[in-house]
């Protein structure tokens, strides 16, 4: 039960950092570098 527990927090947090990742992209792409 408890590995289960933290694999959902695991996946929470990754979901939350995947958006901050595409939008460093998008704004690395922007600048033209």
């Amino acid at each position: 039960s408890d590995t289960s527990y933290i694999e959902k927090i695991a996946r929470e947090e990754y979901g939350l950092s995947r958006p901050d990742e595409i939008i460093y992209q998008e704004s690395s792409s922007g600048d033209g570098k």
